[in-house]
């Protein structure tokens, strides 16, 4: 959409809705004339390039070369012109993050020390706990990657191990979770799992958006299997270890730490 339609279009909707505020007459008749409007911008563009081609013609004749020969210029000032564009780009793009950085850094210096959760709710996550279910989440990838038609995810697969490692803390065992499986499409499960509090305020703490499919992967483009949790020091490899099969991980640790 060239930008005078575009401006069009926002003075249309300004003309629309000063009719909204009661002047109908005055839009009704703006809405009619534009048209009008639209058409003769549309043939006053046509005759300024028209005019600009026949310039550039004669200036082409005056200077002894030929239209080809100004096309030809008129090509290379245009590359020039992308490749300046393009690297003050690069240079605006690398100080917006430097700037990013050092406020950042910034950020980290302003804030007060923050103590180990386990200081205030005596909750104490156990990596090699984290560890075992990640990969029971990442050995089902293969099934999870998201692609239709071709790939539809079995969240089914995961929803299995996260209800299997809550089960003994759930309210029918005993325990403080009410956990719920709601399923719009076989296969394809949501879980509400809800830690009752008891603060008289009544208000609510919402943990959303673990999402228990994963984005596709080609396992020969990979250097290490994508469907399966590789561990090498502090570092965890395999497909959905942060895009969102951790998050599931780390939100089921933290519900059953809680229970």
């Amino acid at each position: 959409v060239s930008l005078p339609r575009t401006a069009a279009h926002l003075s249309l909707g300004a003309e629309c809705e000063r009719a909204r505020e009661g002047n109908e007459d005055t839009a009704n008749k703006a809405l009619e004339e534009r048209p009008a409007t639209l058409g003769r911008r549309r043939r006053a563009r046509r005759a300024r390039r028209s005019t600009m081609s026949s310039q550039q013609q004669s200036a082409a004749a005056t200077s002894g070369s030929s239209p080809n020969g100004t096309t030809i210029a008129m090509g290379v000032a245009a590359l020039f012109t992308a490749a300046g564009a393009a690297l003050a780009w690069r240079i605006s793009s690398q100080r917006k993050e430097a700037t990013a950085e050092a406020e950042l850094e910034r950020l980290k210096q302003s804030l007060p020390a923050v103590h180990d959760a386990s200081d205030t709710l005596g909750l104490r996550i156990e990596p090699q706990r984290y560890i075992d279910l990640l990969a029971k989440l990442i050995g089902e990838t293969s099934n999870l990657q998201n692609f239709p038609p071709e790939l539809i995810p079995q969240e089914g697969l995961v929803a299995k191990h996260v209800l299997d490692a809550l089960a003994p803390h759930s309210a029918e065992q005993g325990g403080p979770l009410v956990i719920e499986k709601v399923e719009f499409t076989p296969g394809r499960p949501n879980l509400i799992i809800k830690y009752p509090g008891t603060s008289p305020s009544g208000r609510t703490i919402g943990l959303i958006g673990s999402h228990m499919d994963v984005v596709p992967a080609v396992a020969e483009n990979w250097e290490r299997d994508p469907f399966h949790l590789t561990v090498e020091g502090d570092k965890l490899y395999g497909r959905g270890t942060t895009d969102c099969l951790g998050h599931v991980a780390l939100v089921t640790c933290l519900m059953e730490e809680l229970a």
